[in-house]
């Protein structure tokens, strides 16, 4: 083979270089577009800086040449809401003075007279000094454009003073000029009314005018010459970058890292194993490898050469997990985790990102394994009737199901056409048609109501309605997304039986926010938050790894609950007071929470091996104690979740500086990110707590799924291993006179390791938070 050399070689290549970044320009317009027209973007933004600031300087005569200034005769008192910038309810003006009968008139002659326009009663405000003025001014900024202040020395001599804002103002390209506007006719109008005042002829006339002096223009601010360079040199550098961050997208594109949780490891590196060995588990139903999705960010062009631009957003961040066959796998996670996404990557309805899953065997990457999915899946979301109609067509030969998180139902239609309807597209036969509806509406309770029009149900009975359109067909899979949102506590366990019986020969992944309904439903859970799986694993073992520790429920007998309520709580607490001592003898445990009836203790995870042993003993001393009876579990499915969902926050705070605002019972507030446990409050050093005190915070789910603050504990002392840091230093905000209020800089809180705060610590924290909680409630 002969290969070219020299000049002919060098054509070649440039030619093909050529072609590539022409065709790489023309698929990426909006590139190419910046790239030819940035130098004429800037040079119009410097033509139009300069011609709005001539423009602002038309209202204003100091860049205009004045010979013979215009006199300002007598002009009146302006309402405070021609000031350019004015809180309402605002004041024309205000006074001091008020103590004097003789000033009491003046003013009252001012508000009269004013020239053009008498000044109504409501909007003049006295005062007794002028210190109450200022006092006034500084907590009531930009409330009026001036002040007088009046003072009668003798009965002939009456002085005054005005105060106003001297800081000329600019709005859309008109000046505001505090002198003119606002000095000059509250001077002209105070010397007129006590002329007349002390002359005592209330018709004296008082023709009075101030000029400005005569100057010559004053030459406004070339932009060119003073930002030209600046833009000269951002017209050079944009197409500059555009060349080079397309000559690094390749290589960059090609580092892609991923972040792994120790709690997930183990499933993902099942997962990988099977993917390199192209091996396929009979028994999995659904295997998915390293699924991640992203939304694009969009950009939109305004008036104004305004843009506003949004990030990408990566609802998935790569999924590895296992799905078995005839189990329920139970998804959970805040609002936003990515659940529904998770789902509709998996049932075709948004296109996947990156990565793969495999369901039963089918990629949903592949267009040939797509279309065999979708031969056997049935995608139904609520949209227009047109989409629903057209997707309604793929549920033939449906071996799947899917339950939206929102109901698919036409509002016209009852129940028993809808099943009807769903059922013959699956492909039943016309004779099992009507057994399967009377049958799929009583197992959901929906009989009576079945001859009704959807429109009329409830929120309950369309979402049971939908559990039965989902297990139509005996679908080998069956996706529930929220299936009891909206039923009552009956209808919901009733629904949970259908589920707990429709496991068997069929997966099912259910989302839900229940952890109730996770905990009994459930063969596996999986938690997930910002697009990535947290933990996985059985109920018992989640609340095992990520629990706080065992939960003992002590209850007292009747008798002794008796005795106690006569003698008041003192004598309630004192005939508890063997069962603490035992507990903190043995296990060296406090109650979390105590009454007359009950007490509770969390023995953490490291005290199991004495559990056996401790509580034979505690069982033999019952009747020592007064003991009635004794329980002992783990801590809920709630506490795992919201630790795993603040641990998550935490980390997406840490990144993108998200915080929230803690109030404390002190009354001073804190700022700490989103999911924070343990908090030291800056500045509270002392020499009986030379590390400072600190909080734990506690936080639960509000009505959206998001996370936020439920209360905190008692402060405490830091513990002395906790790594010093740096205090951070309070800002004051500053109020000006007549000015705007400054922003304010929040205390920030110091973040602390859970891993320093020492197990004291941690109860007597929990047992301060719980008193807090009863004394609030």
């Amino acid at each position: 083979m002969t290969l070219q050399r020299g000049l002919p070689l060098l054509w070649q290549q440039y030619t093909a270089l050529f072609w590539k970044n022409l065709l790489l320009s023309w698929r990426s317009k909006r590139a190419m577009f910046l790239q030819l027209f940035s130098s004429f973007f800037f040079i119009l933004l410097i033509f139009c800086i300069q011609k709005i600031m001539e423009k602002s300087f038309d209202s204003s005569t100091a860049h205009k040449t004045v010979t013979d200034p215009t006199a300002l005769i007598s002009p009146p008192i302006p309402p405070c809401e021609d000031k350019f910038f004015v809180k309402l309810p605002c004041f024309d003006f205000v006074w001091s003075g008020n103590h004097t009968r003789r000033v009491r008139d003046i003013v009252d002659a001012i508000r009269a007279n004013n020239p053009g326009r008498p000044i109504p009663v409501e909007k003049v405000r006295s005062f007794a000094t002028p210190d109450d003025v200022d006092a006034w001014l500084m907590a009531n900024p930009l409330q009026t454009p001036g002040a007088l202040h009046f003072k009668e020395r003798n009965p002939t001599v009456i002085s005054y003073g005005v105060q106003t804002n001297s800081t000329p103002e600019t709005k859309r390209g008109r000046s505001e000029d505090p002198t003119f506007k606002f000095q000059i006719p509250l001077q002209i109008a105070a010397e007129r009314e006590i002329a007349r005042s002390l002359i005592g002829d209330p018709k004296f006339n008082w023709v009075f005018g101030f000029k400005e002096f005569p100057h010559p223009t004053i030459e406004a601010l070339v932009v060119l010459g003073k930002k030209g360079p600046s833009f000269f040199l951002a017209i050079a550098m944009f197409g500059f970058v555009i060349q080079l961050s397309s000559l690094i997208t390749e290589k960059e594109l090609k580092l892609r890292q991923r972040k792994y949780y120790i709690n997930v490891l183990e499933e993902e590196a099942l997962v990988k194993q099977n993917s390199l060995e192209g091996l396929v588990d009979p028994n999995i139903a659904v295997q998915i490898r390293g699924l991640a999705k992203t939304y694009p960010g969009t950009t939109k062009f305004g008036c104004c050469c305004k843009c506003k631009k949004t990030s990408p957003y990566h609802a998935l961040k790569g999924l590895w997990m296992n799905i078995a066959k005839e189990q329920l796998f139970c998804l959970l996670g805040p609002n936003g985790a990515g659940k529904t996404t998770t789902i509709n990557c998996l049932t075709g309805i948004n296109p996947v990102t990156g990565g793969d899953a495999l369901v039963y065997g089918n990629s949903v990457r592949s267009s040939v394994g797509m279309s065999n999915i979708r031969k056997m899946i049935g995608v139904c979301p609520q949209v227009s009737h047109f989409l629903l109609v057209a997707t309604t067509i793929l549920c033939l030969f449906m071996k799947f199901s899917l339950f939206p998180q929102f109901d698919i139902l036409w509002d016209a239609l009852s129940g028993e056409e809808h099943l009807r309807l769903f059922a013959s597209i699956k492909g039943l036969t016309p004779a099992s048609i009507n057994p399967m509806v009377e049958k799929s509406l009583a197992e959901v309770k929906l009989t009576e109501a079945g001859k009704i029009r959807a429109g009329s149900y409830s929120g309950g009975m369309k979402r049971r309605l939908s559990v039965a359109v989902s297990l139509i067909g005996d679908p080998k899979l069956v996706f529930l997304d929220e299936p009891t949102t909206g039923m009552d506590p009956i209808t919901r366990r009733h629904v949970w039986d259908i589920i707990q019986e429709t496991k068997k020969d069929r997966a099912i992944i259910l989302t839900t926010h229940s952890m109730e309904e996770a905990d009994i439903l459930s063969d596996r859970i999986g938690i997930m938050a910002k697009g990535r799986l947290r933990c996985i694993g059985t109920s018992i073992r989640l609340k095992s790894r990520f629990g706080t520790g065992f939960i003992a429920n002590i209850s007292f007998a009747e008798s002794n609950n008796e005795e106690n309520s006569n003698n008041g709580e003192t004598s309630a607490a004192n005939s508890h007071e063997p069962v603490k001592k035992f507990f903190k003898h043995h296990l060296n445990v406090k109650p979390v929470e105590e009454n007359k009836a009950f007490m509770t203790f969390v023995i953490p995870h490291e005290k199991e091996h004495l559990l056996a042993k401790f509580f034979g003993e505690l069982q033999d001393r019952e009747t020592e104690f007064g003991i009635s009876d004794i329980q002992l579990g783990l801590a809920t499915l709630e506490e795992v979740f919201l630790n795993i969902a603040r641990k998550a926050e935490l980390e997406s705070a840490a990144l993108d500086g998200t915080m929230v605002t803690l109030e404390l019972t002190s009354g001073s507030s804190v700022e700490i990110p989103v999911g924070a446990r343990f908090v030291g409050i800056p500045g509270t050093e002392t020499e009986e707590n030379p590390r400072g005190i600190m909080v734990e915070v506690y936080w639960q789910q509000d009505e959206s799924g998001s996370l936020c603050i439920s209360g905190h504990s008692l402060e405490m002392p830091v513990p002395e291993n906790v790594p010093a840091t740096d205090p951070v230093a309070q800002g004051h905000g500053r109020v000006s006179l007549l000015g705007r209020r400054r922003r304010r800089q929040q205390v920030q809180g110091t973040v602390i390791d859970p891993e320093f705060v020492s197990t004291a610590s941690r109860r007597f924290s929990r047992s301060s938070s719980f008193d807090s909680k009863r004394s609030s409630l």
